[in-house]
């Protein structure tokens, strides 16, 4: 797509009176100098001239610079710098629509319209100018109509005093830098700059006047155009080159990429094994658009891209040593098994069913705070880091987001420092609707510098605009705004707000965020939890226990779906409660020291895995078991479901659960 812009000036014609004297010597064919200053008027090829009006009748002050040929119809050698007068007559052939090649370096005679070839203005005749061409293929003046262009010659034109744009044109291209660059204001503001002094229009009413007024939608869709016409593209799942269930599965935190640890003796090393994602990063990733995978469910799940316009990735793990992040070490063998990455946030609790496409996880939950004492931060170190897009498609956040996913997740984390694993039930890196609820996140943000060239064309008055190419993408810390209003930055969700306060993201997009990323003040991460599990109708009771509170300090109520739907006539009749519910149902028995032991083990390992087997719920009343009360309601003579499917405890260990007592298995090791 090419975007000519055609300025048409008129040129001037000096009217000159003088009452100075003619220098001695008359007119000649042989440089003279006479003065710098001189105070007579000085004849053809006389010097040194200052300006026209230096010159006699029907001559015209050759301008030089250094030791550049002198002008046409003079002999001999010009004083360096001097300027000297010449007769500016045209050349044969006069104005024409034709292409008329005269000299490559033209004599005794000012080119005329469509004539060549000129190195500058002063080779063209009043009111015209010089015509550049690039190379071979540029076009030449569009007045110039028959014909062809020779070689790289250059072509004088007419200009006209008008208007700004008409039978005549200019060309160009030019550099910009930063966010939302391809745009009407940017244009206007180059045309402003580029446009000839006659020409009184504004850029502003130049583009009004060729488009409309709707020209700042004309060239938004037009600039959206040239980034979906460009060549300079590479497709995301050439990096691992690997197919969709390498890329899938890599995204869930699996993969060798992600399994294997190198060993002493060299084998599985990361950089051998990823090495196309240090080739795509020198050739690609800086130079070219990626597109994000929305192959990946972990990316679109629902066909409709990411929700926040937001995605990050945690990592629970680091596999390579020496490169100063996480504490992977030499030997390999004995100091790289299951270490840590650089700790930077703390997981709250993960919804399987968020990742469930990527995970293959289809329900349950993983909870790592522990609400009953207060702690949060129990799950050891993790790493996460993210990135966040611009409504805008051709904000540059938006362009770039493929770029940004492959730097963050494959290139600055996995390749560069040996970040790799995912949470237990959540992917590694997707959407943030899709992710693991986490305090916070790292953050890196695109600037990108392009080159686009913009075309006028004013014989089929078409305006068009082409990406030429990508002539840099810088991967940065984000810069971002804390709640009060301070610059905080390498955080995700001070980036987001950033946006929102530049107009480029909304408030409820960001709202929705900051329920994924809920701060890292102490509390935060375990009030998440308290209220995920009251969405989830499991809750904590008892009066001796300790209140679970979210930020106002309120206690969570019970709530079972299945009952709170029946009594609002949502789903028909009340369901039957568990025979283990039905007050009266059990006798109570105080708890003994081995039930008290035996419990703690159950809150420490335990994971609560499905809110719809109403056998794991716990209501309140007489006939109920509180998590901290000092009895039990729970026949030592039913086994739990739980019981047999806890594969991580061992049967000699959960014997001595009060709730597994009963099993099968505890009668045999008994």
């Amino acid at each position: 797509m090419k975007f000519l812009f055609s300025f048409l000036f008129a040129g001037s014609i000096i009217m000159k009176c003088t009452s100075a004297e003619p220098c001695a010597g008359g007119d000649s064919d042989t440089f003279a100098e006479i003065a710098t200053n001189p105070t007579c008027i000085l004849n053809k090829c006389q010097g040194d001239c200052d300006s026209d009006s230096n010159c006699g009748p029907g001559l015209t002050c050759y301008e030089r610079s250094g030791n550049a040929a002198g002008p046409p119809g003079c002999n001999g050698t010009p004083e360096n710098n001097w300027d000297y007068c010449y007769v500016h007559s045209e050349c044969a052939g006069g104005d024409s629509n034709e292409y008329v090649d005269i000299d490559v370096s033209p004599l005794g005679c000012a080119l005329s319209k469509c004539q060549g070839d000129c190195d500058s203005d002063a080779d063209c005749g009043i009111g015209s100018k010089c015509w550049q061409r690039s190379n071979d293929d540029a076009p030449g003046p569009l007045q110039c109509s028959s014909g062809t262009p020779f070689e790289d010659w250059d072509y004088c034109y007419k200009l006209d005093d008008e208007k700004c744009l008409g039978s005549g044109e200019m060309t160009f291209s030019y550099l910009v830098s930063g966010t939302d660059k391809c745009n009407f204001a940017s244009f206007a503001e180059k045309l402003d700059a580029s446009k000839s002094e006659l020409c009184t229009d504004s850029g502003e009413k130049i583009l009004n006047d060729l488009l409309g007024s709707d020209a700042t939608d004309k060239i938004k869709d037009l600039c959206e155009d040239a980034y979906a016409n460009t060549d300079a593209t590479s497709l995301f799942s050439d990096i691992s080159n690997k197919g969709f269930e390498f890329d899938n599965e890599y995204y869930s935190g699996g993969t060798f990429w992600n399994y294997e640890i190198e060993t002493n003796d060299g084998d599985n090393n990361l950089k051998d094994s990823s090495a196309r994602v240090g080739r795509v990063f020198r050739e690609e990733a800086q130079r070219s658009i990626i597109d994000l995978p929305t192959y990946l469910p972990s990316f679109d799940p629902e066909q409709d891209g990411c929700d926040m316009n937001a995605a990050f990735c945690c990592w629970s793990q680091d596999r390579q040593a020496r490169d100063n992040n996480g504490n992977c070490n030499t030997p390999y063998d004995s100091q790289c098994i299951d270490k840590d990455p650089g700790d930077n946030a703390n997981f709250c609790y993960a919804d399987h069913s968020r990742s469930s496409p990527a995970t293959h996880v289809a329900g349950g939950f993983s909870i790592f705070g522990d609400i009953q004492n207060g702690e949060e931060n129990i799950e050891g170190s993790i790493h996460c880091h993210g990135f966040a897009w611009g409504d805008d498609a051709r904000d540059s956040s938006s362009i770039y987001k493929g770029n940004n996913l492959f730097f963050i997740s494959m290139y600055d984390h996995m390749y560069t420092r040996g970040y790799v694993r995912n949470a237990p039930g959540s992917a590694m890196c997707g959407c943030a609707e899709n992710m693991a609820v986490v305090t916070r996140a790292d953050c890196t943000e695109i600037e990108s510098e392009e080159e686009f060239k913009l075309s006028y064309d004013a014989g089929t008055s078409v305006f068009s605009v082409e990406l030429l190419r990508i002539v840099d993408v810088d991967f940065n810390a984000c810069n971002g705004v804390d709640a009060d209003g301070n610059d905080d930055n390498n955080d995700l969700e001070s980036y987001y707000r950033r946006l929102v306060e530049e107009g480029r993201a909304s408030q409820s997009n960001f709202e929705k965020l900051q329920k994924i990323l809920v701060g890292t003040d102490a509390g935060k991460c375990n009030a998440a939890i308290v209220e995920f599990m009251e969405e989830q109708g499991i809750v904590q009771s008892s009066t001796s226990a300790a209140t679970a509170t979210k930020g106002d300090s309120k206690e969570v109520k019970v709530i079972d779906p299945a009952y709170e739907n029946a009594s609002e006539g949502g789903d028909g009749d009340m369901p039957d409660a568990p025979a283990e519910f039905v007050k009266g149902e059990f006798e109570t028995e105080e708890a003994s020291p081995e039930a008290e032991s035996g419990l703690d083990e159950l809150d420490e390992d335990l994971k609560v895995e499905s809110t719809t087997d109403a056998e794991n719920l716990i209501m309140p009343g007489d006939g109920a078991r509180s998590i901290n009360n000092d009895t039990s309601t729970v026949s030592e003579g039913k086994c739990k479901a739980y019981c047999d499917r806890d594969a991580t405890t061992t049967w000699e260990e959960k014997c001595n659960w009060v709730r597994c007592k009963g099993c099968d298995q505890c009668d045999d090791l008994n």
